[in-house]
C-alpha cells in the first residue's frame, strides 16, 4: 500500500526514523536547516502540536512549513523546497 508523503514523514517522526525520499523533498529536509526542521517536526508531532492534517496542508508549500515550525518553537528558520521556484 503506498502511503503520501506526508503520511510517511509523520510515522518517520513518531518512530525516529529516516523519511522517505519524497518526504525529504518535500519538506525541505535536503537543506542546509534540514535535520534542525526535522527535529522542531518531530516535538510537534510527538507533542501533538502538528497533526497528520497539519503535514498534508504543508507538504511542498515552504511559507506553510514555515508556520508549523513556529507554532512549535516561535523561531523564524529558513524552509526551501523544489516547489518554490514554480509559477
Amino acid at each position: 500500500m503506498a502511503t503520501t508523503t506526508y503520511e510517511s514523514l509523520y510515522f518517520s517522526l513518531m518512530e525516529d526514523s529516516h523519511p522517505t525520499t519524497g518526504a525529504i523533498v518535500d519538506f525541505g529536509l535536503d537543506t542546509a536547516h534540514g535535520n534542525e526542521i526535522y527535529k522542531i517536526l518531530q516535538k510537534g508531532v510527538r507533542s501533538a502540536e502538528i497533526t497528520m492534517d497539519d503535514l498534508q496542508l504543508a507538504s511542498c508549500n515552504s511559507s506553510e512549513i514555515r508556520a508549523l515550525i513556529k507554532k512549535v518553537t516561535n523561531l523564524d528558520i529558513p524552509v526551501k523546497t523544489v516547489y518554490d521556484a514554480l509559477p
